[in-house]
């Protein structure tokens, strides 16, 4: 799928932005909107994310950033989703990523073919991944380099195009291993120091060699009498009193050089791939403090087992994984929303926000004021409030009947445009909103025109016998089960169906087989056909009026006019439900009743996660 980019200017100080971190293949595609504006509502105005090589190329040869073979592979898509939402981004590219992967992120069949690329500890034995303990790579064997130097050209082919200012990729960053990691300290000797033959008996005499004029410098320097550079081995124990101290000096100093050139390395290569935006280090600007990980904090959905180091990811994180928020959502909240109404302050309104319901009192605005109450979804109400004299009392709810709250406003002249956060903020969730209705009317077309290309069979079968009839449903209704209960353990049934069809999620469901259908069967589909044709239209109808209300960034949005938007997309989400609702019961009664071929099942899963959506957020 093709995504288009459009001119994002002007170019974003990257000192001013605050990004938290979100892991797109960590998280089901139909919760990534909803999750980047919880983001959002947290009080980053940016997102961080890793692309995991080992992800995206699964075996040599096949490398998939596009989502042909996983939903959860579709790195484009979320690059679409940001661009759409105005969502700078900041890519963390690795090579080695750590964040609980396997191997880091390096691919595991890539150290199983080349064995020779593995860092190695002084006793020989494979230096380990601290979180997966697989086996590490080298980071200068030229083998390995060879390989980064492809994985780079096949992900800058996809990506490249999509930094700015043509795209939502604002910086890079680069990372060599574990092995090298320059901002732990030692413990031991040798800890993080890398034996691979290729650093120690063909880098360390080239380094050597660049410090030291000569052998003679060298013996001068560690009092010894070698006759050649090569006679100065790499240190592989501890000092002991009568070792020169120097050697071990030199020993740290190139470890740290080989970080260092590790990282100008990949630098150099993805310059070389015509990336113009800044590329950092490990050590660079992207390592900020308020950096959280909320990729995937679940106490149900797992990390895929190819990918996941361990069972679940992030348990601390601010956010579960169905997107609901933790005590930490609200104290990270305070902290950035503090520092962002800094930076862009809404004229004449006032922004309360908190974890807990508590009594506040508040300087009374001058002239005509409101006071409303954003829920966390999405929902702008009105909210009591008592005043007397110069001063505003209210009560600030956290949660009641109507739902969590997101934020208390207090503003001047509400049909006066807003302005700085607040504007920055509703417009934001309404992007958020129409981009969530328009991936939901993408699923309906695509379920229509499946259902519009499916033609009876030509050639006329002879009936089966009663005992093969029997037969046959018995082995069809086990291997349902079978495909259930695997679906079911793994908690990704989206993500078996993605898999058995080879397509992301919002492309055309070829999975429908028109040769399990009879013509009276395939009629029984034409109502599911028809209501997904009309849910397509109303979604896309209301998509555009939500964008037409954010357009442009400096548009006169008023709090009526977000309200009447928002509104808007409930009351379009509740009548495509019911439109979907009736065809979809009705398909139900008809598998069970074995009026349609189990061939149909996988059209009420299509339909179950259209309703999903709508109901998510």
């Amino acid at each position: 799928m093709t995504e288009n980019y459009e001119v994002i200017e002007p170019k974003p100080d990257l000192a001013q932005l605050r990004p938290l971190e979100l892991h797109y293949f960590r998280i089901p595609r139909q919760r990534w909107e909803l999750m980047l504006v919880r983001l959002r509502q947290m009080g980053a105005d940016a997102v961080s994310t890793v692309v995991p090589w080992a992800w995206h190329q699964p075996r040599e040869g096949l490398v998939d950033l596009v989502g042909a073979s996983h939903s959860g592979r579709g790195m484009t898509r979320f690059l679409g989703l940001c661009a759409s939402l105005d969502m700078p981004l900041f890519l963390r590219v690795g090579p080695y990523l750590g964040v609980g992967l396997l191997g880091g992120g390096v691919p595991a069949w890539l150290l199983h073919q080349h064995p020779e690329i593995r860092a190695l500890a002084p006793d020989v034995e494979p230096l380990r991944d601290p979180d997966s303990g697989s086996p590490l790579p080298c980071s200068q064997h030229p083998t390995y380099l060879r390989y980064v130097e492809n994985w780079f050209r096949e992900m800058s082919q996809a990506l490249v195009r999509a930094q700015h200012p043509a795209g939502p990729i604002v910086a890079i960053q680069v990372n060599g291993s574990q092995t090298q990691d320059r901002q732990t300290a030692p413990q031991a000797f040798g800890s993080g120091w890398d034996y691979n033959p290729h650093v120690i008996k063909v880098l360390w005499p080239i380094w050597l060699r660049q410090q030291y004029d000569g052998i003679d410098g060298l013996n001068a320097a560690w009092g010894t009498s070698y006759q050649s550079v090569n006679e100065a081995a790499f240190p592989t124990r501890p000092p002991t009193a009568n070792d020169s101290p120097r050697r071990y000096d030199d020993a740290a100093r190139f470890a740290d050089h080989v970080a260092t050139h590790t990282e100008t390395t990949y630098c150099n290569m993805l310059r070389g791939k015509g990336w113009t935006v800044p590329v950092f280090t490990a050590s660079g600007d992207l390592s900020r403090p308020q950096s959280i990980s909320v990729a995937h904090a679940s106490q149900v959905d797992a990390d895929p087992p190819e990918l996941g180091a361990q069972v679940r990811w992030a348990m601390d994180a601010p956010l579960r994984a169905d997107s609901t928020p933790r005590r930490r959502f609200w104290t990270v909240k305070t902290t950035l929303w503090e520092m962002e109404q800094g930076v862009k302050p809404s004229e004449g309104a006032t922004v309360v926000t908190g974890a807990d319901s508590r009594a506040v009192r508040l300087p009374r605005p001058k002239g005509e004021f409101a006071v409303h109450r954003l829920l966390l979804d999405g929902r702008l109400v009105d909210a009591p409030c008592r005043t007397r004299k110069d001063t505003l009392y209210l009560d600030y709810r956290a949660s009641d009947e109507q739902g969590q709250t997101d934020l208390y406003v207090v503003h001047r002249k509400t049909t006066a445009p807003l302005t700085g956060l607040l504007r920055d903020y509703l417009r934001f969730l309404l992007l958020g909103k129409a981009s969530s209705l328009r991936r939901t009317s993408a699923m309906c077309q695509a379920a229509a025109a499946a259902f519009a290309v499916m033609t009876p069979p030509t050639v006329a079968e002879p009936p089966p016998t009663t005992e093969e009839l029997r037969a046959a449903q018995r082995s069809l209704t086990e291997a349902h089960l079978v495909a259930q209960r695997t679906a079911a353990s793994l908690s990704r049934l989206e993500q078996l169906i993605d898999t058995a069809r080879g397509k992301a999620l919002d492309s055309a469901p070829e999975f429908l087989d028109s040769t399990a259908f009879t013509p009276p069967q395939m009629d029984r589909l034409i109502p599911i056909r028809e209501a997904c044709d009309q849910a397509a239209w109303h979604l896309d109808q209301t998509a555009e009026t939500l964008a037409e209300v954010c357009q442009p960034p400096e548009s006169n949005l008023t709090t009526p006019a977000y309200q009447a938007a928002w509104d808007q997309a409930d009351a379009a989400a509740r009548q495509v439900t019911g439109t979907l609702a009736g065809p979809l019961r009705r398909l139900r009664a008809d598998l069970a009743a074995g009026a349609l071929p189990l061939a149909a099942w996988p059209v009420q899963d299509w339909l179950t996660d259209i309703l999903q959506n709508l109901v998510t957020w």
